[in-house]
């Protein structure tokens, strides 16, 4: 088997490397926690249940490539009922790194809370319907914005640089 001759760094291009990490771990920090507080909002200062929606909602569009959610979409952005596929509790939890048995309890109450749907023993779905409540709005617009943010600052540091 081949392999590449070994690249060594130089101290600079080390340095410039770590400056870029620290950065990119500073921008992931600051998505991560604007979007827990929108979370938080949305179900009643319970983070985990909140994660455990988000996983639910981007599992049953996984599927699509990226290109095809604008093709899949309805006109204000909210992926159509039909393209969504049902995700099992059991792969929710394998996803999380959460034991499956949590993940079933949250998933209970999600669903007795009306944010998500058993669809028959093939698993849950965040229905369109769901996704366009008015307590749902706030936390999408959060989303935008600290993506928006997210960008924006890492085209001002050296995060997207490449290293050496």
């Amino acid at each position: 088997m081949w392999f590449p001759p070994l690249q060594i760094q130089s101290e600079k291009s080390l340095e410039k490397d770590s400056v870029a990490q620290n950065q990119a771990l500073q921008l992931a920090a600051d998505l991560f926690l604007r979007l827990t507080s929108g979370l938080l909002n949305v179900f009643g200062g319970d983070v985990l249940n909140g994660v455990v929606f988000l996983a639910i909602v981007r599992a049953n569009v996984h599927h699509l490539p990226a290109w095809a959610l604008s093709e899949c979409t309805a006109a204000d952005g909210v992926c159509l009922d039909s393209e969504r596929r049902p995700i099992s509790v059991l792969r929710i939890a394998d996803s999380l790194g959460l034991s499956y048995e949590t993940v079933r309890r949250r998933v209970n109450q999600l669903v007795m809370d009306g944010y998500c749907l058993r669809v028959g023993r093939n698993g849950v779905v965040v229905s369109a319907d769901i996704l366009r409540r008015a307590d749902f709005l706030p936390l999408a617009a959060e989303c935008r914005t600290a993506v928006r943010a997210l960008v924006r600052d890492a085209h001002r540091s050296s995060v997207l640089n490449d290293p050496g």
